[in-house]
């Protein structure tokens, strides 16, 4: 069944569109502020929202400008139902990019028909959107085989093409005067030998296959900070003994796919990868504060396919990816995975790897915070974690916001990115993770 989110200070004077839709066959999620209807949209994820834009704090353009800056909300349908119905209201509510505007009193047939239809393009939109995605991937696989034979011809053609005009060289040369032309031969067999395993280190890490995903990502880490175009702060906790095959595979994917965007676009030479194991759940946080980039626009666009496949491969390993940014802010990427088994980590020491060296695990510089385990709550701001203890302990946003003398707009933001970096979406696992680590009647220093 299909969930409408419907977010309106005055939900009870829609009495009879929930009734009807909900007559319709669809799901009726409601909520009574801005706030409150961006944490629901996280927590379910509905199929289309319908919001108001007079509401007190935060108003209905706001409440959209945020949705479009998440990954896991960009693309949902939002209709603006509002009273205003000047010709400029009506355009103002387009161009902050809703999929339409209805005016109150709400015509309920025109109501239904424009859920519907908006419903309708979206499916459409989606289906043509994933086979535009195919066939990139399809032109994409192309050009990397046509890349990788590049490679072949270009790294290994010359190096065999020498290797056999040495041995031809050698078949004719008298026992006495071989020991030089043995010693090329050799020294231009090794050549070959690198270059085939740094080709196959291009395509799969034989890290990712040995010795797990960190020993992967420190070489990564290293080979970046070489370019000398990007310094990568990383820090990992608990990933030592971690050796689950498809995670390692698709976490380093991700990583790499996100530093790299940070190499091209972000502006800027520094970026934060955190990644951490606990309570049965991997976390990955990585982190710039660089140009930025539009996310509803780069989730609806096929050329984009690094992104989309970041996320899809969250879905994978029935994770979560959300990727916040805008433009001239930065960018941050939360990732939220459940931990399949954990192993002892064997190492093949006959298979070759052109990347064997002494791997040193870096002491991580925010691993321990006064004593604990780095941790989710590590990752917290201050004032995030005030404002964590006073929301588990009951407080309301009003109440928060006058003992911090802050405004109720700046606790719900505080909050919603709060619940991010924890990987939590809704105030059930927010209290079941406050009773996990004995937050309930800590109180606020």
């Amino acid at each position: 069944m299909l969930t409408v989110l419907i977010i309106d200070d005055q939900i009870t004077l829609l009495e009879a569109v929930v009734e009807g839709l909900a007559i319709e066959g669809f799901i009726i999620l409601q909520a009574s502020d801005g706030y409150e209807g961006i944490q629901l949209a996280r927590e379910a994820v509905p199929d289309i929202i319908i919001c108001d834009i007079n509401m007190p704090e935060m108003s209905g353009f706001e409440v959209l400008e945020t949705l479009r800056k998440d990954s896991l909300t960009a693309a949902i349908p939002f209709i603006f139902l509002s009273a205003r119905n000047g010709v400029s209201d009506i355009r103002t509510g387009m161009n902050y990019g809703a999929d339409d505007y209805l005016t109150k009193p709400v015509n309920y047939t025109e109501l239904i028909k424009a859920v519907r239809s908006r419903l309708a393009r979206n499916s459409a939109f989606q289906v043509q959107r994933l086979r535009d995605y195919a066939h990139r991937l399809v032109i994409a696989q192309e050009q990397e085989r046509r890349n990788f034979a590049a490679a072949l011809r270009s790294n290994l053609g010359d190096t065999l093409s020498d290797i056999k005009v040495t041995l031809e060289m050698l078949r004719r040369l008298p026992p006495a005067n071989q020991a030089s032309t043995l010693q090329t031969a050799e020294r231009l067999i090794q050549e070959a030998v690198t270059i085939i395993n740094n080709l196959s280190h291009s395509l799969m890490p034989s890290t990712l296959m040995h010795i797990g995903i960190l020993p992967a990502l420190l070489l990564l880490m290293d080979q970046i900070e070489r370019s000398g175009q990007l310094r990568v702060e990383f820090i990992h906790q608990g990933m030592e003994d971690y050796n689950d095959l498809d995670f390692s595979i698709n976490v380093y994917r991700i990583v790499q796919e996100a530093l790299a965007n940070v190499q091209k676009h972000s502006g800027v030479n520094t970026a934060l990868v955190r990644l951490w194991a606990e309570d049965d759940f991997v976390h990955l946080q990585i982190e710039d504060n660089g140009v930025g980039f539009d996310v509803e626009s780069v989730f609806n666009s096929i050329d984009k396919i690094g992104v989309i496949t970041m996320r899809e491969r969250a879905y994978l390993l029935h994770g979560e990816l959300t990727i916040l940014s805008s433009l001239h802010a930065g960018t941050r990427i939360y990732g939220r995975f459940p931990m399949r088994y954990r192993a002892e980590i064997t190492v093949d020491e006959n298979a070759p790897d052109a990347y064997e060296e002494d791997l040193e695990y870096p002491p991580s510089s925010a691993a321990l915070e006064n004593g604990h385990a780095f941790s989710a709550l590590s990752t917290l701001t201050d004032r995030e974690k005030q404002i964590l203890l006073m929301v588990v302990n009951g407080a309301t946003s009003q109440e928060i916001a006058d003992k911090l003398v802050i405004s109720t707009r700046t606790v719900e933001t505080h909050r919603l990115n709060m619940m991010r970096k924890l990987g939590l979406r809704g105030m059930p696992a927010l209290m079941r993770f406050a009773v996990e680590k004995g937050l309930i009647g800590k109180r606020v220093s």
